[in-house]
C-alpha cells in the first residue's frame, strides 16, 4: 500500500529551491562542507521525479567548479584585501619603503640597555674572547645538531645496548651544556644571564635537564626529556636565517596580544547573542552536551569549535528547530525549547566576521613581519647606502656606536642636515 508522500517533507536541508536556500547552501560549500551537498545534488533527476543515485555528473561538476572559484580563489582574494588593508599605512613609494626598512632595522637592532657590565678581570676577558669566537660557536652548534640527531633515533622497545648508548650521549652533551653555561657565567657574570635572554634560556634548559640526574622520580624524568628537546631551539637560534624568523615571531607577540583582545571581545559579543537567542534550544543532532549555548563560558567554547570547522551547519539546523519538533512554551512557564527560524542570520555573519576577517588579521601581522626578513635577505649591500643599509651594515654601525658609547668618547652634531662626528 502506497500513501501520498510529498518530496518537500524529505527534501535535503540544504537545497536550491529558493534564492535564500541556494545562497545558504553555496555559503556552506564555501566553508568546505560539501560532501553531503554534492552527493544529494548528484541524485537530482528532474522536477517532481524521485532522485536516482549518482544520476547527474553535471551537478557534481558545477559544485566542484564553484568550490575552486569560491572557496579557493575568491576567499583568498578576500584575505588578500584584508592583509592589504592591514598594511595600507606602510607606504608604497621607494622613499616610504626605504624609510620603513630603516625604521624596522632601528627597532630590531638598536642597542639594548645593559644592566650588568661584564667583569673586567683579565681571565674573564680571555674567556669572553673564547665564547665570542666563531670556532666556539661552531663547536656548540655542532654539539647541539649531533645531540638532536641522536635524539631523533630514539624509539620504543629499544635493546639495552642502545639505551645505554642513548644515556651516555645524553650525559656527554649535558656536560657540554654545563661547561658552556659555566664559561658564559665566568665571561659575563650572573648579570649576563639577565641581559641576554638566550643565555638565560640555556641556563634554564640546563637546570631542567639536570633534574633527571638528581632524582629518580619518573614524572620529573619525563619532564626532563622535554627540556632536552628544547635544545632544538638552541639549534634554531644558532642558524642566522632561522634565528631571524624566530626573533621576528617573538617581536610579533605584542601585536598578537592586541588581536587576541579584539578577537575575545568579538567572540564575547556573539557568545552573548547566542545565549540570549538559542540558549534554551533543545538538543538535536549536534547541539548537545559538547556544543551548546546555555551559559557564556560554554558559548565561548562552542564558538571556538565553530571557528575550527566543527559542523557549524548542523548546529545551525538544530538551532532552527520549530514546532512540532519542539515545545514553544512549557506549561506554567513563559519559555520553551524551540530555536529561532532566523538562525542563519546569526551563524553566517559570525563565520564571516570571526573566522574570515578576524583570524586573517594574524596572517596580516605575520606577513608584515616576514616581509622585513625577506627584504633583508634579498637586499644587496651598497657601500653608498643608496637604497638604505643592509642588516649587516646596520649591525656594524650599531656595534661601533655601542663600543664608543661605553667609553663616553663620542658626540654627534647635526650641521646643515648632515650627521658628523665631533
Amino acid at each position: 500500500m502506497v500513501s501520498n508522500i510529498s518530496w518537500d517533507r524529505i527534501a535535503p536541508a540544504y537545497n536550491f529551491d529558493s534564492l535564500l536556500s541556494a545562497s545558504i547552501t553555496l555559503f556552506r560549500l564555501t566553508t568546505i562542507k560539501f560532501v553531503d551537498v554534492i552527493r544529494a545534488g548528484m541524485d537530482v533527476t528532474d522536477r517532481d521525479i524521485s532522485p536516482s543515485e549518482d544520476y547527474s555528473f553535471a551537478n557534481c561538476l558545477f559544485m566542484v567548479v564553484y568550490l575552486i572559484l569560491a572557496a579557493f580563489f575568491v576567499m583568498n582574494v578576500f584575505i588578500a584585501f584584508i592583509v592589504d588593508g592591514f598594511n595600507l599605512n606602510r607606504g608604497s613609494s621607494p622613499v616610504d619603503i626605504s624609510y620603513n626598512k630603516f625604521h624596522r632595522l632601528v627597532d630590531s637592532r638598536a642597542p639594548r640597555e645593559v644592566w650588568f657590565r661584564p667583569p673586567k678581570f683579565r681571565f674573564c676577558r680571555s674567556v669572553r674572547v673564547i665564547t665570542e669566537s666563531a670556532k666556539f660557536k661552531s663547536f656548540s652548534l655542532g654539539c647541539v645538531a649531533l645531540n638532536v640527531i641522536f635524539m631523533l633515533t630514539d624509539h620504543a622497545d629499544a635493546v639495552p645496548s642502545f639505551e645505554q648508548f642513548m644515556n651516555a650521549q645524553s650525559t656527554i652533551f649535558f656536560l657540554e651544556l654545563v661547561i658552556e653555561v659555566i664559561l658564559n657565567l665566568v665571561a659575563y657574570g650572573p648579570g649576563g644571564f639577565i641581559d641576554d635572554s638566550w643565555k638565560l634560556f640555556d641556563f634554564l634548559v640546563m637546570l631542567g635537564s639536570a633534574s633527571s640526574y638528581v632524582t629518580s622520580n619518573s614524572t620529573i624524568g619525563r619532564a626532563a626529556k622535554v627540556f632536552r628537546l628544547l635544545r632544538v631551539i638552541r639549534l634554531m637560534r644558532m642558524i642566522k636565517a632561522v634565528r631571524g624568523i624566530l626573533e621576528t615571531m617573538i617581536s610579533s607577540l605584542p601585536q598578537f596580544a592586541n588581536i587576541f583582545l579584539l578577537l575575545f571581545l568579538t567572540y564575547s559579543i556573539f557568545a552573548t547573542i547566542f545565549v540570549q537567542e538559542i540558549g534554551l534550544t533543545r538538543y538535536g543532532e549536534r547541539l548537545g552536551p559538547t556544543a551548546h549555548f546555555e551559559s557564556f563560558v560554554q558559548s565561548i567554547m562552542t564558538i571556538y569549535q565553530l571557528v575550527i570547522e566543527d559542523e557549524w551547519m548542523t548546529i545551525m539546523d538544530d538551532a532552527s528547530v520549530q514546532p512540532p519538533e519542539c515545545t514553544p512554551r512549557f506549561e506554567g512557564h513563559n519559555f520553551g525549547d524551540c530555536g529561532v527560524a532566523y538562525a542563519w542570520l546569526l551563524f553566517i555573519p559570525f563565520k564571516l566576521i570571526c573566522e574570515s576577517i578576524m583570524l586573517n588579521l594574524f596572517i596580516g601581522v605575520i606577513l608584515e613581519k616576514f616581509a622585513f626578513i625577506t627584504d633583508e635577505i634579498s637586499s644587496k649591500e651598497d657601500p653608498a647606502w643608496s637604497a638604505g643599509p643592509s642588516g649587516d651594515q646596520f649591525q656594524g654601525l650599531v656595534n661601533n656606536f655601542g663600543r664608543f658609547a661605553r667609553c663616553n668618547c663620542i658626540s654627534i652634531q647635526v650641521r646643515e642636515g648632515e650627521v658628523l662626528d665631533a
